[in-house]
């Protein structure tokens, strides 16, 4: 999310042009610069403040609950890549779950 480039931010175009003309292209970077080094390139602290909130909401992933992720429906199993295990445990290792797989003594 910190490549995702300022020219796809709901931002007016001037601001857009102004921050890649100084080389701040990416929310990373732009997220990596303090307020007071945008006044010294020529930003207003009105476009700052719109700048830093665009960029921080574009980065943000969607919050979500533990019990959202936990019933999640579209979690899918994620295969180990060894047929015979994804086979007994249903696909693979269900993400947000521990498995603890076990065998006789020196089987691992």
């Amino acid at each position: 999310m910190a490549n995702k480039r300022i020219q796809r931010l709901p931002l007016e175009d001037n601001l857009k042009q102004r921050l890649n003309s100084k080389g701040l292209d990416t929310c990373g970077k732009v997220l990596l610069t303090v307020p007071d080094d945008l006044i010294e390139l020529g930003f207003l602290r009105e476009e700052i403040s719109d700048i830093f909130a665009t960029v921080s909401k574009a980065v943000t992933p969607e919050s979500q609950t533990a019990l959202a992720m936990l019933t999640d429906e579209k979690r899918q199993p994620l295969p180990t890549s060894l047929e015979q295990l994804d086979s007994k445990l249903g696909g693979g290792l269900l993400p947000g779950t521990i498995t603890e797989v076990v065998g006789p003594a020196g089987s691992g």
